[in-house]
């Protein structure tokens, strides 16, 4: 699948995020910045994600790992 690439390259980089700022939720463009992605992508990629139950949006806009994420990284940091 095409979008494949983009999404497991916005899943790095949010559990990048995630393990350097625990607990912290992530907008968009700050993911598509470390990423090194355009803003649209990034957003698409994130749509798909929470569709498949790995990332949530948070109140407020920005965007987390769901918990069995964070498990399966191996982080203790608890998600919104």
């Amino acid at each position: 699948m095409a979008d494949e690439q983009p999404d497991q390259k916005v899943l790095a980089t949010l559990t990048r995020l995630e393990r350097a700022t625990p607990g912290n939720r992530h907008s968009v463009n700050e993911i598509a910045l470390v990423a090194g992605m355009e803003f649209p992508p990034v957003r698409s990629a994130l749509v798909r994600l929470a569709r498949r139950g790995l990332v949530h949006q948070t109140p407020g806009g920005g965007y987390a790992l769901r918990r069995r994420v964070l498990a399966a990284h191996g982080n203790a940091a608890k998600p919104h």
